[in-house]
């Protein structure tokens, strides 16, 4: 599972740079992104790509009030096509998810161990997702949501953990996010990034709180 990732660059950068595509989004560099919280991600308008400020976990559109508290966070590649909740986002909603890294978390015999795994050239990658709108029918503004799609493991991942998310490596994001795609396409790119894709380190112990800041996690890691 990943609940935790880090977006330490202007969202601005990531965008322009892996799409060409000019953004104006205020994104706060941040270490720490945890389910719950507003983050930038990338979808496709009717007048092109382009980003958005959705808040992690996904509520779909006919979730009831009772159940906000129990938002889908991540969803498995294997299943997301049978998922019914998650069929209509699949084939209409998806967007990708800038990172610059990601949190998973091994059980040790001196408790849980926060590892770091990075893009082995330091650049922001994208993390596929998808994304819906809820909104209660008592009224209020609607809640734009998303969730991260997880795959198996590569070599590098799994000893610490059996998943990971689906990283768009290559032409997967525009394939990802083309609206004309093929269903078989869009689910091929969900795999697990190649073997020297990324790098990892033990990481710092302030991670699993959400509400350490990220001066905290920095501080600690570094």
């Amino acid at each position: 599972m990943c609940r935790r990732y880090s977006l330490s660059v202007r969202v601005e950068t990531v965008v322009e740079t892996a799409l060409e595509t000019r953004v104006d989004v205020a994104h706060l560099p941040r270490t720490n992104i945890a389910p719950g919280e507003m983050a930038p991600v990338l979808v496709r308008q009717s007048d092109g790509l382009s980003v958005a400020v959705f808040r992690w976990g996904l509520l779909p559109s006919w979730t009831s009030q009772r159940r906000l508290n129990s938002p889908c966070v991540n969803a498995p590649a294997e299943t997301v096509a049978n998922d019914l909740p998650l069929r209509g986002a699949l084939e209409r909603r998806r967007c990708a998810v800038a990172a610059d890294g990601f949190y998973l978390w091994k059980h040790s015999e001196f408790g849980k161990v926060s590892w770091k795994f990075r893009r082995a050239d330091g650049r922001v990658f994208l993390m596929a997702g998808l994304w819906e709108t809820w909104a209660d029918h008592r009224g209020g503004e609607p809640i734009q949501t998303f969730a991260i799609i997880t795959t198996a493991s590569n070599s590098l991942v799994a000893p610490v953990h059996e998943r990971m998310p689906a990283i768009l490596v290559g032409d997967a994001a525009p394939i990802w996010l083309d609206p004309r795609s093929s269903p078989a396409d869009r689910l091929a790119v969900l795999r697990p990034a190649p073997d020297g894709f990324l790098t990892a380190r033990q990481d710092s112990p302030a991670v699993p709180s959400a509400i350490r800041s990220d001066r905290e996690c920095v501080a600690s890691a570094y």
